[in-house]
């Protein structure tokens, strides 16, 4: 821990006791798939005028412009670090991402 250092977070990260699969959250398109140093894969997916984020993907099984249903896998976690970063936005406004998520 250091003093004067702050980190800014747009979302949520969620750890997993294992590797898991990683869905969509609500039916849209996906408008961005690219590789970002210290988050990995990262998708982002365009629901109207919300955008979701899902970061730390070891795997992408989804490319840029395909349609996405709810629930429809688009990557997966990594063995090593199963932990999703989530994010949730409307325009240039971050949302709470927590009410976005369903529980199993």
């Amino acid at each position: 821990t250091y003093k004067n250092v702050k980190t800014n977070n747009n979302g949520v990260d969620i750890r997993t006791s294992q590797p898991e699969s990683v869905k969509a959250v609500f039916a849209g398109k996906v408008v961005g798939v690219q590789f970002i140093p210290g988050f990995k894969n990262t998708v982002i997916i365009k629901h109207g005028t919300y955008y979701t984020v899902y970061s730390n993907l070891v795997s992408v099984y989804v490319k840029k412009e395909d349609a996405i249903t709810a629930r429809q896998e688009i990557g997966k976690l990594s063995t090593n670090e199963p932990e999703i970063h989530f994010e949730v936005w409307r325009g240039k406004e971050r949302l709470d991402p927590e009410k976005w998520i369903q529980r199993k």
